[in-house]
């Protein structure tokens, strides 16, 4: 999996800025220094850490490919070959409006970093103990609808995302979805090879799974992930976040 080309196809800030919207809404709920946050299945993604960090005392970035914990680790060590966020911390900057520099917002990100971790959500401990939390806050973005087979090991993988979650916490899951006419799930292109989503399941079926698992829904966003222009296809997906009561 090349995750540079993965960043600088699907993270142009035209294809990722509704949701940056939303990021910035749902973060500023909480106070200053006071959440503890798992990126569960995050690939090479730090855009959850840039759009929270000064809400964030604690972050543990966790994926599955060795070349996106690599990615991230360059990052954050200062590497120059990584990714370069600075555009997106601009904009993110812009709209929070707390007069923040780039460089302080970087700054910040690389501190509350505990760990970059290996993760299996098929594997019996789907993270290491010392990592299983439990958070108040796991996000899983573009991860159950590429590795869930059925819509029962789909409910198993949120079970298990919510055993990191502890009570009072929230669980943000974000994947693609069909409709009761039309169930097909999504695909992307990355360096030439085409990666199919196999899970296919409505938005309902999202929503109840989460509830079923004892997560009061607070809210969902239904969006077009839009990334014909840099790579050639468009998705339906939706963000849910659920309040563990």
């Amino acid at each position: 999996f090349d995750a540079k080309c993965y960043l600088q196809h699907y993270f142009e800030l035209a294809a990722v800025g509704a949701k940056l919207h939303q990021y910035v809404s749902l973060f500023s709920q909480f106070p200053d220094d006071s959440m503890t946050m798992l990126n569960y299945g995050g690939g090479p993604d730090l855009l959850p850490l840039l759009y929270a960090a000064h809400k964030i005392k604690g972050y543990v970035h966790a994926d599955y490919a060795p070349n996106n914990l690599r990615e991230v680790e360059n990052w954050t060590t200062g590497d120059p070959s990584a990714f370069n966020w600075q555009r997106h911390l601009g904009y993110c900057l812009e709209l929070e409006s707390r007069g923040e520099s780039v460089e302080r917002r970087e700054k910040r990100m690389r501190e509350v970093i505990k760990a970059v971790v290996h993760c299996d959500m098929m594997a019996e401990q789907i993270i290491r103990k010392e990592y299983q939390g439990p958070y108040d806050y796991v996000i899983c973005s573009g991860v159950l609808d590429s590795v869930c087979q059925s819509t029962e090991s789909f409910s198993t993988a949120v079970k298990r995302l919510s055993d990191l979650v502890k009570v009072g916490g929230y669980l943000h899951i974000e994947m693609s979805y069909g409709t009761d006419e039309n169930k097909c799930s999504g695909c992307y292109e990355v360096g030439g090879i085409v990666y199919k989503t196999v899970l296919s399941v409505t938005k309902a079926q999202i929503i109840d799974t989460i509830k079923a698992q004892g997560f009061r829904i607070m809210h969902v966003l239904q969006y077009v992930d839009d990334c014909e222009e840099t790579a050639g296809y468009k998705d339906n997906a939706v963000m849910v976040v659920g309040r563990k009561d």
